[in-house]
C-alpha cells in the first residue's frame, strides 16, 4: 500500500505530460505543396544551369507566400499538363484563357491572374512573309500544340481573308522549336509569353486574360487562389503589370516584320544621309583622325540599321543654319540631334521621328554658387535652337547670353 501511494502521484505526472506534449504531436502538420505544372518557355523559362524564372514563377511563389504554402515546379509537355491538371497529379498549369470547354474540365479562380495578346511568328531571315499581310503564307504550315486558345483565331482570320493553311500538331516545346527552326513548320503562334527565338511578328490577333485553374473539384486550392489574388489585387493592383514588364514587355512588342511597302522601300533605297553636329560630344562630334562623325547618335542609329536593313551615312555640318540649308538643298535626307523636337518643328517646319533618346536639362553652376533664376543670367551656344526656345517657354524671365560655341 505504501508503495503504490509512492508511485500514484509518479504516474500522474507521467500522464499529465504526455497529456500536455500529445496535442502538439498530433496537431503539427507539414505545410501544404502547390504543385505547379509548366510548359517550359511559357511563362517559366529554363536556364543552362537548371534554374527557373519568369511570370508563372514569380506569382506562383506570391500565392504560396501569402497561403502559408510551399511550392513545386513540374515541367510538363502542353498535352501531359492539361492531363495532369485533369487527373490532379498537379494542382494548376498555365497560363490558361477561359473556355466554356475548359471551364467544365477544371475550375478556374474568380480573378485572372494577367492578360496577353496572341501572335503570330516567322524566322528572324524570312523574307517573304510581311506584317499583317498574310496571303504570303497561303498554302504554308502552322506548328502548334493542341488546345492552343489562339490556333482558332488564325484559322478564323485565314477562312475571313480566303487564306489556306495547313496546322500541324507538336505538343513538345524542344520539338515545336526544332521545326520552326527548322522550316519543317512556316510560322506559329502563342500568346505575347512564349516569344521564340530568331522570330518576327507578322500578326498580332486578340489580346485575352489568362488564369492558373486548378484541378475541378480541388477545393483548397480554388480557395487559396481566390483568397490569394483577392489580396495581391487590393495590396498590389498593379503587380501583373509590373511582372509583365519585368519578364515580357519587349516580348509582347516583338520583332515586327515590315509590311510588303516598307520592306520594298528597304531594299531599293539608297544609303540615307544624316546632317550630324561636328562639335555636340558626347553625341555626335567629328574625328579628325578617323574623319568621321562619333558619338552616341551614331551608334544608335547603327543599331537601326542592323534591325531594319536600313543604311545610314553620317554628313559633317557646322551650326543649325548650314545643317538647314542642306535639308532644303537637298544633301542631306535628315537631321539628328535636335533638342526639342516641338520647337523645332514649329520653327523651321520640319517632320519629327519618335524621340531617338531622353535627358533630363539641368542647369550647371558655380561649385559653392546656386543660380537665382530671377537675377543671374544663362549662357547657352548659339546654335542650341530648341534648348533657347524650352528656355524661353518654361523660363521666361531667366536673361540669357548667346556664345558662339560651347568654349566660348
Amino acid at each position: 500500500m505504501k508503495l503504490t501511494k509512492k508511485i500514484l502521484p509518479t504516474l500522474l505526472c507521467t500522464i499529465l505530460i504526455l497529456s500536455l506534449c500529445l496535442p502538439v504531436i498530433a496537431f503539427a502538420q507539414t505545410p501544404f505543396t502547390l504543385r505547379v505544372g509548366y510548359w517550359p518557355g511559357y511563362g517559366i523559362s529554363e536556364n543552362e544551369n537548371g534554374g527557373i524564372s519568369g511570370y508563372t514563377y514569380d506569382y506562383m511563389r506570391e500565392i504560396a507566400r501569402i497561403n502559408g504554402w510551399q511550392v513545386e515546379f513540374v515541367a510538363c509537355g502542353w498535352n501531359e499538363g492539361l492531363q495532369r491538371l485533369s487527373e490532379g497529379s498537379i494542382d494548376t498549369f498555365g497560363p490558361l484563357q477561359k473556355t466554356p470547354e475548359r471551364a467544365q474540365q477544371y475550375d478556374y479562380p474568380e480573378l485572372r491572374a494577367g492578360y496577353e495578346c496572341g501572335t503570330l511568328y516567322i524566322k528572324d531571315d524570312n523574307n517573304t512573309a510581311f506584317y499583317n499581310d498574310l496571303a504570303s503564307l497561303n498554302g504554308k504550315t502552322l506548328g502548334t500544340v493542341d488546345d492552343n486558345y489562339y490556333t482558332q483565331a488564325v484559322l478564323d482570320f485565314c477562312r475571313e481573308n480566303g487564306i489556306t493553311i495547313s496546322v500541324k500538331i507538336i505538343n513538345d516545346a524542344v520539338e515545336l522549336n526544332k521545326a520552326f527552326s527548322d522550316g519543317t513548320i512556316d510560322f506559329r503562334v502563342s500568346g505575347s509569353m512564349l516569344a521564340p527565338e530568331n522570330a518576327k511578328v507578322v500578326l498580332h490577333l486578340t489580346t485575352e486574360d489568362f488564369y492558373y485553374p486548378t484541378t475541378k473539384g480541388n477545393k483548397k486550392v480554388l480557395k487559396g487562389m481566390n483568397d490569394a489574388l483577392q489580396t495581391i489585387q487590393t495590396e498590389k493592383p498593379y503587380y501583373d503589370a509590373v511582372l509583365y514588364n519585368k519578364y515580357y514587355a519587349q516580348a509582347a512588342i516583338g520583332k515586327r516584320a515590315f509590311t510588303a511597302q516598307e520592306a520594298a522601300y528597304i531594299r531599293n533605297a539608297p544609303p540615307l544621309r544624316v546632317g550630324c553636329d561636328s562639335v555636340a560630344m558626347p553625341m555626335e562630334y567629328y574625328d579628325e583622325q578617323s574623319d568621321t562623325i562619333q558619338g552616341i547618335t551614331v551608334d544608335l542609329m547603327q543599331c537601326i540599321a542592323q534591325y531594319s536593313g536600313l543604311r545610314f551615312e553620317f554628313i559633317k555640318t557646322n551650326s543649325m543654319e548650314h545643317a538647314r540649308q542642306l535639308l532644303d538643298a537637298g544633301e542631306v535626307d535628315m537631321l539628328s540631334n535636335l533638342v526639342g523636337v516641338k520647337q523645332f518643328t514649329e520653327l523651321y517646319g520640319l517632320l519629327p521621328s519618335d524621340a531617338l533618346m531622353s535627358n533630363t536639362l539641368a542647369f550647371i553652376v558655380k561649385q559653392g554658387t546656386s543660380f537665382d533664376k530671377a537675377a543671374d543670367s544663362l549662357a547657352l551656344p548659339e546654335k542650341a535652337v530648341g534648348i533657347r526656345q524650352h528656355i524661353a517657354e518654361q523660363y521666361p524671365k531667366v536673361p540669357v547670353q548667346l556664345y558662339r560655341d560651347t568654349d566660348s
